[in-house]
């Protein structure tokens, strides 16, 4: 953006509305290169967290060592039932790297239950947005 408009967009008055069009058209059309590219693959955990890798935990009924899955609490008002919230009991070695421009992971926890539950992982974004989204749809 630099190039084509200056450090803080003062050449920008100097180009015409056709001009700044294909520009954009030029820039657009990198991005979008750029995000096929891409692409989403796995990787082991450990690449991004070490901790995440070695955590194993099967003491449920100790509360200062498990971690509950998160998104349990429907009702903010009331008291949380912490017996019967689903704690996290291990976390799978591999993750999903998925193919979009920010890189977001998706990670496998196994859950008290015996279930296994997805979570989303961005760095650097307001997560808040997405949850508006998703609940829109």
């Amino acid at each position: 953006m630099e190039r084509y408009f200056g450090k803080c967009g003062e050449d920008a008055k100097d180009r015409n509305a056709t001009e700044i069009k294909q520009i954009f058209d030029k820039l657009n059309e990198k991005v979008n290169e750029t995000a096929h590219d891409l692409g989403q693959g796995g990787e082991r955990l450990a690449v991004f967290s070490q901790w995440l890798d070695e955590l194993d935990c099967n003491d449920f009924f100790n509360e200062y060592e498990y971690i509950e899955l998160p998104g349990q609490y429907e009702d903010l008002r009331a008291e949380p039932f912490l017996e019967k919230n689903i704690k996290i009991a291990s976390v799978r070695k591999n993750l999903l790297i998925l193919g979009s421009i920010r890189r977001p992971k998706r990670i496998t926890v196994h859950g008290s239950n015996e279930k296994d539950f997805h979570l989303l992982v961005k760095g650097g974004e307001d997560l808040r947005l997405d949850q508006r989204i998703q609940q829109m749809f």
